[in-house]
């Protein structure tokens, strides 16, 4: 990584630092949700002298709304953010087959019953 995407990167960890440092429930929230994301082998821990020479360091915010019920604290990740030589992390995934229909199509099915159930799964591992 070049010294100015790092910069940049240090930058965005230092001010969501000062956020955090002046909101406790904010901290505590944005710990547990970075636990649950290195629980779930969705990151790990990157030793500096174990750094590839080409590396992304993708930058993350919050969205703090403390009146939901639900999920106070949803992190969002900055995929489009460049780095100095032009380089998002965006551009360097590739994009697999579309398996989801289209909208239009989804919505008609809709028209055709009389009780239509939703459902979120939210993190979900393993199937009971």
């Amino acid at each position: 990584m070049d010294g100015e995407s790092k910069e940049l990167a240090w930058r965005r960890l230092t001010s969501l630092w000062n956020q955090l440092s002046r909101n406790p429930e904010l901290s505590q929230l944005y710990r547990q949700f970075m636990h649950e994301y290195e629980e779930m082998e969705h990151m790990e821990e990157m030793k500096e002298e174990c750094e590839p020479a080409i590396s992304y360091y993708i930058p993350h915010q919050d969205i703090h709304r403390p009146e939901k019920g639900t999920t106070k604290l949803r992190v969002v990740f900055d995929t489009s953010a460049s780095s100095s030589n032009g380089i998002f992390s965006n551009s360097l995934q590739i994009n697999g087959v579309v398996v989801q229909e289209d909208l239009f199509s989804i919505l008609c099915r809709f028209r055709k019953h009389r009780i239509v159930l939703t459902a979120d799964i939210k993190r979900c591992t393993e199937w009971s």
